[in-house]
């Protein structure tokens, strides 16, 4: 229930209705992505959405090497680096510049902070 976001299939006012509709077992299950964050074999956490890279000190920008099945695609410069699921880029990484990916895709988008020169996001699968 709310204004925006994944969760909005109700309005406010049809609260009662839906919640009775729930409870008697008349909805639909809708499959999502999720995203796992890893660092050196060790899961750091999950998320529907997205997953943001930033520097651990202050103002430093990292240097971000994108690769994708072993070929190098970029170098980039950035201030921090978004890799969204089709659900989060409606989220973040739209506000970013991001694509807004249709939910059935079978692909990431990674959109950039601040990139240090022209770069847009990528979508990949």
């Amino acid at each position: 229930m709310g204004q925006r976001g994944y969760l909005t299939e109700v309005e406010p006012a049809g609260f009662e209705k839906a919640l009775s509709r729930w409870m008697s077992g008349d909805f639909q299950l809708e499959k999502l992505w999720k995203i796992s964050v890893s660092l050196n074999n060790s899961l750091v956490g999950e998320g529907l959405n997205e997953a943001l890279m930033t520097a651990t000190v202050p103002a430093k920008m990292l240097r971000l090497e994108i690769s994708l099945g072993g070929k190098k695609l970029s170098t980039v410069r950035a201030d921090g680096l978004i890799v969204a699921t089709p659900t989060g880029s409606t989220a973040h990484s739209f506000s970013a510049g991001g694509p807004v990916l249709e939910g059935s895709l079978d692909a990431l988008v990674m959109s950039f902070l601040a990139p240090l020169q022209p770069v847009r996001s990528l979508v990949v699968p």
